[in-house]
């Protein structure tokens, strides 16, 4: 026997066989949408720019925060060989929570607060690289494919708006200042249009979009000039924490330009980041088929599969203050998989008003369309599994998985009751729940940490006003002058 070693920090179990089946209809659903070639080596002028934004916590410049998720592994095949596609080029933005200041990455990890900056940035890459073309082509007509996990794909939802709204503009005079944590905190462009607002052709690839915090105060619906997009949603990923954003709705929209799909496993099963990464190939794998459709010639390669690590990790264990209450009550009222995770469609940035026109997709912008032939979605060749791998044990005969998930920790019960508490306005609940927490050995540790921090605040205000007393007596002591000899 194996053990029962972690190395995700979640317990897991095999992918059954709806699980994988769920990636076998999406591929063929894949087939049904006619996306547009934004790209063609037959047409020289055409020019296709990848904007890839991670997700909450990855950054594939620091390895140590872990393994790669989907959009890091494209930027990479992207950027290994640009001499083999001349025509694409790409820019990498890493996720929220990515800062070297602890204290700020955190803040950032929790709120999402950096979606500006890093719509500002990649902005910044695509103007330059756009100018670049054009002063090497004139002519070039230049399009955009946005990418993006998590938190990443809220961003990649953005920047289409953003692009939209604003067009290209030269980088020539621009200014810019940027925060101690490197990110862009202000910038002003000089130079005048390269194209203008709405003209610009794009799709969008999204990886389980999830806009916790400031990106649910944005708009995040495709705009006129998206002309295709593709959404996976993960069936299995079960934290309240994390409601799926309709940018696109399950199935293919009426129009046949958006489809949406739900495939087992939970949010980086999807996008990626997981050691054993078994379903985020086969999530990869649709995501190479869609973006290279949007080319006349495939610039991107499938990787092979693992079916000894095809798992389901559960990543409700990941943090004690994950629940799971909404993704329960489904359950117990009978509604199939992939209608239990909650869902958040109000994708327009108002809160507070959620009409149909705040749901949904602006209507296509049918004289930019009709600029591009279109085509199916054919599947790609997936690489043989190397033998190594081919003969290692599948995931559903593996004897150190765990069919079913351990117990809840009472810190989960507590923190289940408090919110259920919270959600029905019962004070009394929540002060018991509050209570109960804070006598548990966790939440003494909490309360250790708070007061450690206060006692340092405390001493920070207490230097400060020792400082302040010491100049004004500075200031108001006697000077004595020096006297000739």
């Amino acid at each position: 026997m194996q053990g029962r070693r972690r190395p995700d920090g979640a317990s897991r179990y095999a992918a059954d066989a709806h699980d994988l089946q769920t990636y076998i209809d999406a591929e063929r659903e894949l087939q049904s949408l006619r996306v547009p070639v934004l790209v063609s080596r037959a047409d020289p002028h055409t020019r296709l720019f990848v904007a890839a934004f991670d997700g909450t916590g990855n950054d594939r410049t620091q390895p140590a925060l872990g393994p790669q998720t989907n959009v890091a592994l494209l930027y990479d095949q992207l950027t290994a060989d640009p001499g083999s596609h001349p025509q694409i080029r790409a820019g990498y933005v890493p996720g929220p929570g990515t800062q070297h200041g602890k204290l700020v990455a955190a803040l950032d990890a929790m709120t999402g607060r950096s979606y500006d900056a890093r719509l500002e940035e990649m902005y910044l890459r695509f103007c330059r690289q756009a100018h670049e073309w054009l002063k090497a082509d004139p002519d070039a007509r230049i399009s955009l494919a946005n990418v993006g996990f998590s938190r990443g794909a809220e961003q990649a939802a953005g920047f289409a708006r953003m692009v939209h709204e604003r067009g290209i503009r030269d980088p020539s005079a621009v200014d810019v200042q940027r925060g101690r944590d490197g990110l862009i905190r202000e910038i002003r462009y000089g130079g005048g249009m390269l194209q203008a607002p709405g003209q610009v052709a794009q799709a969008q690839m999204l990886f389980d979009p999830v806009g916790t915090g400031t990106p649910h105060r944005r708009d995040r619906r495709p705009p006129p000039s998206v002309l295709s997009g593709f959404q996976l949603v993960a069936e299995d990923e079960r934290r309240d924490q994390f409601p799926s954003s309709r940018i696109i709705d399950p199935g293919l929209s009426d129009d046949g330009r958006f489809l949406g799909v739900v495939v087992g496993g939970a949010h980086s099963n999807t996008g990626g980041g997981y050691l054993e990464d078994g379903l985020s190939r086969r999530a990869f794998n649709l995501s190479v088929d869609y973006l290279n459709a949007l080319s006349d010639r495939p610039f991107l390669q499938k990787t092979w599969l693992r079916p000894d690590q095809d798992v389901v990790i559960r990543s409700l264990e990941h943090a004690p203050f994950y629940d799971d209450d909404h993704y329960r009550r489904h359950e117990r009222h009978g509604l199939p998989e992939a209608e239990r995770r909650p869902a958040f469609e109000c994708i327009a940035g108002r809160l507070r008003r959620c009409g149909p026109e705040e749901r949904d997709a602006e209507p296509v912008d049918r004289v930019l369309d009709a600029g591009f032939e279109r085509r199916a979605v054919p599947p790609g060749p997936v690489p043989e599994t190397p033998r190594d791998d081919r003969d290692r044990v599948p995931a559903h005969r593996r004897d150190d998985l765990q069919p079913q998930a351990p117990p809840r920790s009472p810190v989960q019960l507590i923190l289940g009751t408090f919110a259920a508490a919270e959600a029905a306005g019962d004070r009394d609940g929540v002060r018991a729940a509050l209570a109960a927490y804070l006598d548990s050995p966790q939440g003494r540790e909490f309360a250790a940490q708070v007061e450690a921090g206060a006692a340092r605040l405390r001493e920070a205000e207490r230097l400060a006003r020792e400082d302040a007393t010491t100049r004004q007596a500075e200031m108001h002591a006697p000077r004595v002058r020096a006297s000739a000899i």
